[in-house]
């Protein structure tokens, strides 16, 4: 089992997690004997069983022993695998409602990435995987699960992630000014509060985001604080937020991290859902490197196939044109009257200059082969038939452009892990769970 969570390193968190516990949760159908486990937790339509409970504890108790890290108190943890075992369930709930699913195709293609993101071909990979006791076909199941949730988590959430050029330049500004180019390794525990707390519910919040701090600066190791305590969703990996830039970490942690060095603990945060505690666990700088892309300036003239004009017919134009330029007719004149690109051909068929990608694939094959100031040869994309002139050739400084695109991303992350948390804890307030003692 060691050496499945040393090299299954291309799955998600929670795959990484749940991967053998989710193909012994199936097992149990096929079981008639085990159907009699004592229920645990009643998720609407479905339950948790007591065997599908130890087996996920098993799988997670592992995962701390490969990190070095303290197992919590097995009552807490406890409380923290069901927890996470029920908003799985609801989520695959709202996936079978509306019918997402994951071709055998799209499974095999994620084994193969998989596979290759570790150095294995397929076949090497299903060997490792046996010599861990793990099926192929189980982990295929557990696989296309997790690119179910996956896919559910972007229907239900990229609608509500909207970013502004607003956001973008603000937060561009914020960068410069603080002259921080950073990446932060970020620890995270949150302590809930209910949806409209009363003065009770925020004394009670306080009182326990009060206690967990002091337990962390007493020497509680903060992972087993978050798996103990911790109501993030990714508490089970010890509320290990990752490398994070800035821009990427709520709002509100940012002054905090700008003051806080390796090692330290901040104290609990307030935000309309909780209380939070963060730690700094690394730090490193990142240089801002200049980005260059090779562009060209190009013309061409476009005859479409149709019903009168054939391929034949095409080809046979775009020759007789290529043969009027040589003789020094205008490029440009000729493509303003003879192409049927709209938008190019009034303009003497000029493209301006243009980025890897911005053309189609056999466009673009032809016209990096191409020396400047030539004419190409007759070639068919899937808008028709072309020739085309090279009239430069550049390197572009696009860093500025480049930076804007990654901040957009940056925020687009932020935003997406937020809501996912938010519509994760609205399924959840929503749902009839009932949990029983295990």
């Amino acid at each position: 089992m060691k050496h499945l969570f040393k090299y299954i390193v291309g799955l998600t968190v929670s795959l990484m997690v749940n991967h053998i516990a989710m193909a012994a949760d199936t097992a149990d159908v096929a079981h008639p004997t085990e159907s009699l486990d004592k229920v645990v937790a009643v998720v609407n339509n479905d339950v948790i069983t007591e065997n599908e409970l130890k087996r996920r504890m098993e799988i997670i108790k592992k995962q701390f022993i490969e990190k070095n890290t303290p197992i919590p108190a097995n009552d807490a943890l406890v409380k923290q695998v069901l927890e996470y075992m029920v908003s799985e369930r609801l989520q695959l709930e709202v996936a079978h409602e509306q019918g997402v699913t994951v071709p055998d195709a799209a499974v095999d293609e994620a084994v193969k990435n998989i596979a290759g993101r570790n150095n294995f071909s397929v076949d090497q990979f299903k060997e490792m995987l046996a010599q861990d006791g793990y099926a192929y076909e189980q982990f295929r199941n557990d696989l296309r699960t997790e690119m179910i949730l996956g896919r559910v988590q972007q229907r239900q959430i990229m609608s509500q992630v909207n970013i502004s050029e607003r956001e973008v330049d603000a937060a561009l500004k914020q960068k410069a000014l603080t002259a921080n180019r950073d990446q932060y390794h970020v620890g995270h525990i949150l302590i809930e509060l209910p949806e409209n707390p009363t003065s009770k519910d925020i004394q009670v919040g306080e009182e326990k985001a009060d206690k967990v701090y002091k337990q962390l600066k007493e020497g509680l190791n903060f992972a087993e604080a978050a798996a103990s305590y911790s109501a993030d969703q990714l508490a089970l990996q010890g509320g290990d937020m990752g490398w994070k830039q800035l821009a990427e970490l709520p709002n509100i942690f940012v002054e905090p991290l700008l003051k806080m060095s390796t090692g330290d603990i901040s104290k609990p945060i307030r935000t309309q859902n909780g209380f939070h505690i963060i730690t700094l666990l690394d730090k490193k700088s990142e240089e801002t490197q200049a980005k260059f892309l090779d562009q060209t300036q190009a013309r061409h003239i476009l005859i479409k196939t149709n019903a009168i004009t054939s391929d034949a017919d095409a080809q046979k134009i775009l020759n007789s044109l290529r043969e009027r330029i040589a003789k020094g007719e205008l490029f440009a004149d000729l493509a303003k009257e003879y192409s049927d690109d709209p938008l190019s051909g009034k303009d003497g068929g000029n493209l301006g200059w243009v980025s890897p990608g911005d053309l189609v694939p056999a466009f673009e094959a032809v016209m990096n082969k191409l020396p400047i100031g030539e004419v190409s040869e007759p070639f068919k994309s899937n808008f028709g038939w072309h020739i085309l002139e090279v009239q430069g050739r550049r390197k572009f400084d696009n860093t500025k452009a480049a930076e804007e695109d990654e901040m957009r991303r940056l925020i687009q992350n932020r935003k997406y892990q937020e809501a996912l948390q938010e519509w994760i804890l609205q399924l959840r307030d929503q749902a009839h769970v009932e949990i029983k003692a295990p």
